[in-house]
This record gives C-alpha cells, structure tokens and sequence, in this order.
C-alpha cells in the first residue's frame, strides 16, 4: 500500500469492489471522510484481514460501489 491519505470515494475508486483494511480513519458519525489503507483484499488474505480487524490494528470495509446492489440481481 502506498500509505497516502485518501478520501472515502478515492478508496472505493481506487479498491473497488474489495474489502480494505483502514488505519489513522477520519470519520464523522456513520461514515468514513479519510483514511490510509493498509492492506486489501486483493494482497491480504480475508482470514488475515479479519484478525487484524478483531485485534483493533484495522478497520474492516468493503467499498461498494453507488452503481452496485449490495442484494443482486433481484428482479420483481
């Protein structure tokens, strides 16, 4: 990871559909404005990720996408 400071849209562009493991997080009530990502799906192994996440050294999010749904294709 490189270490810069990026917003919450700048990760999901950058990382998108993955899951990222987030240090130094600058947030507001319910929402992430900046944070540096330390490692992602795509280099760090998901069981990895979540011990990081459970000993307080990450915080773990997924960067859905605006344009995706979170459910599928559910069609009615």
């Amino acid at each position: 990871m490189n270490n810069k400071r990026m917003t919450w849209a700048e990760i999901k562009q950058a990382y998108p559909g993955q899951h990222v493991g987030l240090i130094d997080i600058i947030e507001d009530d319910k929402d992430v404005l900046t944070a540096i990502v330390r490692c992602s799906s795509k280099d760090t192994d998901i069981h990895e990720m979540h011990e990081l996440a459970v000993r307080g050294e990450i915080k773990l999010k997924y960067t859905w996408s605006e344009d995706s749904n979170p459910l599928g294709a559910l069609m009615l």
